[in-house]
């Protein structure tokens, strides 16, 4: 978590800027942060960054879908994991449990892992899993950083 934690803290130096939250955002973060805390600190991944993805994935929905894709699949949950990736990492019964916050960040920490977390720097991480291959990641990733760094304080000393 440590190296998690310093490259989250070195991308965070770049960003800067007023961002405003989703109408409602503050009242699901209170909901569904113990499973940000929870998730977070059992899979070492900062509970901001987590955070800062389910707010520009989800606006932090537990039951939010994004528009239909090819073949009418849907995106789901905090993380906006699609059925393939729930499968792809063994969580099988995805189809009666996305909406639940623990659930559905285990999915996203697995795909976040097999993008690079812990391995590649974060920036390259967030672009992969927002499916940027060829178009500029920057707004989505400059979002995710900017969001983990508005929420890094409400989470000090959750993980020790």
């Amino acid at each position: 978590m440590a190296w998690v934690a310093a490259q989250l803290a070195q991308a965070l130096l770049f960003n800067a800027g007023p961002y405003r939250f989703p109408p409602g955002a503050e009242a699901r973060f209170r909901e569904v942060r113990p499973a940000l805390v929870k998730v977070g600190c059992s899979e070492g991944v900062p509970p901001a960054l987590l955070t800062g993805l389910a707010l520009k994935e989800s606006s932090l929905r537990p039951d939010a879908q994004g528009p239909p894709l090819s073949g009418g699949v849907q995106a789901l949950g905090l993380g906006q994991v699609l059925p393939s990736t729930f499968e792809r990492h063994g969580f099988s019964d995805w189809s009666s449990n996305w909406t639940d916050p623990e659930y559905n960040l285990r999915a996203t920490v697995a795909e976040l892992r097999a993008r690079g977390l812990g391995h590649a720097p974060v920036r390259e991480v967030l672009a992969k899993y927002g499916g940027f291959v060829t178009a500029d990641p920057t707004d989505y990733v400059t979002t995710v950083l900017t969001w983990a760094t508005i929420f890094s304080p409400r989470f000090l000393g959750a993980c020790t």
